[in-house]
């Protein structure tokens, strides 16, 4: 007699906390840079150079280990394998006796992510009727959006309690205990059709598909521009305490909760257009009053509520273009897209740090509206053409 599959909400919320892990990992430097600048005697472009260094390597592994063991292996193991890594790179991270060997650690973090979030999405996608399609990619991205509530502020207080070094092993333990839960409870199912490198090489030149992804790449890197700096932003510019700092992550994480919940529901009810639309809409304001000589207090409110309007992108974006290729390449589109979302992350976040360090910053406001601006453009380009 074989065991009943768990419901899908089991499912969801297991997948959702994989992006959890993914998250916190990927955006803890947010809250700890200041303790590892003062360790290693960097410069303030450390922070953002972790961040991209993760990134990239996201961005460029995720589609390759999607062509390469997406068919080979079911999606269970992608997501467990990808757990171990990840929990591997953290341990080696909180070891680590050089900036190089941080580094490095962040490579090997970062190809475990790059298992973990395609294959999660994909397997959102396909357990839940097209309608309810948009509610459970925002729940699976809910989890890497609740890392900025709960993982990075968490970490950034552990940090300035036990170290930096103590805060990524706790990510190393989280895991190790994610990878077991998604051992237990994933279901087994069978791994999709395989998509050669070639395939995947079409996928990339799919003109719908190329614009989406462009829209994606600018957007995150307008984001990141001022999120990739974040705490160094609100407190070495805006003049916002260190003390407040963690409150201050805080109400940008659960801003980004509120935002992807809300994008989830507005998707499947007015569409993916107008969500998109209303994200940028949010974030462009965002970026222009941080343009402003604000007050600490102020800049952390601006921050926080362009976190919800930055997560409102996601749901839509990824129902989007799930829907503008082969439901067999569903998995690769999607891998695709956030290897698009990893670039702008790192694109971004190489920026913040280059204009911190050579301009100010101040001048990461204008920075983001320089990338944001354009990926409106391309969007309703994309939106017109298509509807021809």
């Amino acid at each position: 007699m074989g065991v009943a599959p768990l419901p899908v909400g089991v499912t969801l919320a297991v997948l959702s906390f994989g992006m959890f892990t993914v998250g916190t990992t990927s955006l803890v430097v947010l809250g700890l840079a200041g303790p590892m600048l003062r360790e290693f005697g960097a410069a303030p472009g450390l922070a953002g150079g972790l961040l991209a260094t993760f990134a990239f390597t996201f961005a460029f592994s995720a589609p390759v280990m999607q062509s390469l063991l997406g068919s080979r292996l079911p999606p269970r193991a992608m997501i467990v394998g990808g757990l171990l890594l990840l929990a591997a790179g953290s341990f080696w991270g909180s070891m680590a006796a050089s900036v190089g060997e941080l580094f490095a650690s962040r490579v090997l973090a970062a190809l475990g992510g790059a298992l973990i979030g395609p294959s999660s999405s994909a397997t959102a996608s396909l357990i839940v009727e097209p309608e309810r399609r948009g509610r459970a990619l925002a729940a699976v991205f809910g989890g890497f959006t609740l890392a900025s509530v709960i993982g990075v502020p968490l970490a950034t207080w552990m940090g300035q309690l036990l170290g930096w070094r103590e805060a990524i092993a706790g990510i190393g333990a989280l895991g190790l205990f994610t990878a077991f839960a998604a051992f237990l409870t994933l279901p087994r199912r069978p791994p999709p059709a395989p998509v050669s490198l070639r395939a995947l090489g079409g996928l990339l030149a799919h003109p719908r598909l190329a614009a989406g992804y462009g829209v994606t790449i600018l957007n995150l890197t307008a984001q990141f521009s001022i999120f990739g700096l974040m705490g160094l932003l609100l407190v070495d510019h805006f003049g916002l305490g260190q003390g407040a700092l963690p409150t201050a992550l805080l109400a940008f994480g659960v801003s980004g909760v509120a935002g992807n919940a809300a994008a989830g529901v507005m998707t499947d009810r007015l569409g993916s257009r107008t969500t998109i639309l209303v994200s940028f809409a949010g974030l462009t304001g965002m970026a222009a009053l941080l343009s402003l000589p604000l007050g600490p207090l102020a800049a952390a409110a601006v921050v926080a509520t362009g976190a919800g309007f930055g997560t409102m992108f996601a749901a839509p974006q990824q129902a989007h273009l799930s829907s503008q290729g082969p439901e067999a390449a569903r998995g690769s589109i999607l891998a695709l897209n956030s290897s698009a979302g990893y670039v702008g992350l790192a694109l971004g976040s190489a920026l913040a740090a280059g204009v911190a360090e050579h301009i100010g910053y101040g001048a990461l406001g204008p920075a983001s509206l320089a990338a944001g601006l354009p990926a409106i453009l391309l969007f309703l380009w994309s939106v017109r053409r298509n509807s021809r």
